[in-house]
């Protein structure tokens, strides 16, 4: 029985040895795969840390894009402020020309009533008495007439003007 005992020891030693190198190659092939798993995951890795990067990079362009909307916003403040400061000052001319516009009606009106009372001594009628217009007593009737030699206006009193408002505001 010896013998049989021999060879099943001498295959029970080539089974383990068998073994051993089976065991081997499978962790060689799982090494060898967790070396190219290793390697795609450090390119993954490098793709992620360009994102990032670039990511960073719009964050920094947003940052400035932010600034300027800012120096923007001051800046249309301002205009603002101008365009109020405009707005009153518009008022104040609007009130100043309403001013003007009453003053220039009651001057029209004044000079539409020595114009009826000059037609009503021209065509000769008696004229109404003129106590509102009195302050004018003292004017004049200028015509301006250039003066060739000077290139200056002169102004000449015409007589039969001033008589006649003279007369007329008596």
């Amino acid at each position: 029985m010896l013998v049989g005992k021999t060879d099943i020891e001498d295959a029970l030693k080539r089974l383990d040895k068998l073994t051993n190198e089976e065991v081997r190659m499978v962790t060689a092939q799982v090494l060898k795969g967790t070396q190219n798993v290793n390697d795609r995951v450090g390119v993954v890795e490098n793709r992620v840390l360009d994102v990032d990067n670039r990511v960073a990079s719009v964050d920094d362009r947003v940052a400035g894009v932010d600034d300027r909307v800012a120096h923007v916003d001051e800046t249309l403040a301002g205009v603002d402020d101008r365009v109020a400061h405009v707005d009153e000052t518009l008022a104040g001319v609007d009130d100043r020309v309403a001013h003007v516009d009453e003053t220039l009606a009651g001057v029209d009106d004044n000079v539409k009533a020595v114009d009826d009372k000059v037609t009503m001594v021209i065509d000769g009628a008696q004229p109404p008495s003129i106590s509102h217009q009195e302050n004018i007593s003292n004017s004049y009737a200028f015509r301006g007439k250039r003066d060739k030699g000077t290139h200056t206006t002169s102004v000449r009193q015409h007589g039969s003007s001033r008589t006649l408002v003279t007369i007329f505001l008596r």
